[in-house]
């Protein structure tokens, strides 16, 4: 007998012997056919989009590769007279962060905050890529406000404006300081703004 089961997009039967490609978190299975718009790869794995939203699996971490390359490969790219062992020194606990971070609604945030607090001599910081001031940054106040506790730095990424704009884009207790374009960029440098 052939197993078969359900396509999570079309919800047509989806058989074993068919072609498909399996989600590598909840297991469910998608045509092919339905997987060019609906799925993510990852790191040779696919991840269904429900996943991608509700399940914290994609990771954003660009030394994940390099941890596992070869010395000679390391060597080559790393240019300052490093050598391999050197170089995964720094990377790996830059790496293990990064594969280990986890993401947080707000609610769960601010039940994690009494131990955070605890630590008074730490710097705590939020950084964004706002991918635009003038789009997105109402949002960003209302999360702030949200949030229960005040980080010392916020950085924004991608403000799409310059120093002479920063003033119609404050946030209470904070100064900020905004960079100019960069030559070349076609969108605007970080943006510190400081407590």
């Amino acid at each position: 007998s052939h197993e078969s089961s359900l396509c999570i997009k079309c919800r047509k039967q989806v058989s074993a012997n068919g072609t498909f490609v399996d989600c590598s978190n909840c297991l469910g299975k998608i045509h092919l056919r339905c997987s060019r718009k609906n799925t993510v790869q990852q790191r040779q794995k696919y991840f269904c989009l429900n996943c991608t939203k509700t399940c914290n699996v994609l990771r954003y971490n660009p030394f994940f590769d390099t941890i596992n390359a070869s010395a000679d490969d390391i060597e080559r790219f790393y240019l300052n007279n490093q050598t391999s062992e050197e170089v995964l020194d720094v990377l790996h606990p830059i790496n293990n962060i990064l594969e280990n971070c986890k993401s947080y609604d707000i609610d769960t945030f601010n039940n994690l905050l009494p131990p955070i607090t605890e630590h008074k001599n730490t710097l705590n910081f939020k950084f964004l890529n706002i991918d635009g001031n003038a789009s997105n940054f109402e949002t960003l106040i209302a999360t702030i406000k949200a949030i229960k506790h005040e980080f010392d730095v916020i950085g924004l990424a991608e403000t799409n404006i310059d120093s002479a704009t920063k003033s119609l884009f404050g946030i209470q207790h904070y100064h900020s300081v905004y960079q100019d374009k960069l030559v070349g960029k076609k969108k605007k440098v970080p943006t510190a703004t400081l407590r």
